[in-house]
């Protein structure tokens, strides 16, 4: 039994093991690429992996190039929202929310992230209606 156990451990840890190596080695990939030269992608897939290992700094150089070059980028702005609320920022938080429900309204987890940047800011009245509309977007 205890080898079965041991080959069983063995057999799902090293699918999750080489998956990780690959990301890793994908994240070293573009960090070796020329910031110019990176893909939108790329930018976003760095920057999302910055900020999840709390390099914040270098999450926002990543995320200032990819909006320049693609302001109708909703993960990006969502992201960069995000990274100011991390920074305790929420006015910024919230311009970044509100360009992120201007290019795509429908998404309901921006109308949460917006009340609750708005609920920072102290205005209750707005932040209950984003929270409206999160539980309206939520419903589809």
């Amino acid at each position: 039994m205890k080898v079965f156990i041991l080959f069983l451990a063995v057999f799902l840890f090293l699918p999750a093991q080489a998956a990780e190596q690959s990301y890793h080695k994908r994240i070293k990939a573009i960090e070796y690429t020329r910031l110019a030269e990176r893909s939108n992608e790329q930018l976003l897939m760095l920057a999302n992996h910055y900020y999840r290992t709390r390099k914040l700094e270098r999450c926002h150089q990543q995320l200032e190039l990819l909006l320049d070059r693609d302001a109708e980028n909703v993960e990006g702005w969502l992201l960069m929202g995000n990274l100011w609320r991390a920074w305790g920022q929420w006015q910024q938080a919230l311009e970044a929310y509100d360009l992120a429900v201007a290019v795509d309204p429908g998404r309901a987890e921006i109308h949460l992230r917006r009340g609750q940047a708005l609920e920072q800011l102290g205005q209750q009245d707005k932040a209950d209606q984003a929270y409206a509309q999160y539980r309206a977007q939520s419903k589809h």
